[in-house]
C-alpha cells in the first residue's frame, strides 16, 4: 500500500511539474510578444520625435554669445 502511493504521489509530483513547465513557457511567450510589440512602438514612436539635423551653415555661438569666428578683445587694466 505504501509503494502505492507513493508511485502515485511521484506520478501527480511529474504530472504537476510538466504542467507547471507548460504554464512557463506559455507565459514567457506572452512576455516576449509584449516586449516585440513595446519595443516596435517605441521604434514607431522615435522616428515620428525625430529632431531635424542642425544647420551646419549658420554660424554657431559659443560661451556669452560671442561668435566663435572673432577673438574676444582683451581688457587693459
Amino acid at each position: 500500500m505504501c509503494e502505492t502511493q507513493s508511485k502515485e504521489y511521484k506520478n501527480e509530483i511529474e504530472r504537476l511539474n510538466n504542467e507547471l513547465l507548460e504554464v512557463k513557457k506559455k507565459y514567457l511567450s506572452q512576455k516576449r510578444k509584449e516586449q516585440q510589440k513595446k519595443e516596435k512602438e517605441q521604434s514607431s514612436i522615435d522616428t515620428r520625435t525625430r529632431l531635424p539635423p542642425l544647420k551646419t551653415d549658420v554660424p554657431h555661438f559659443n560661451t556669452g554669445g560671442f561668435p566663435s569666428s572673432k577673438s574676444i578683445p582683451k581688457i587693459a587694466v
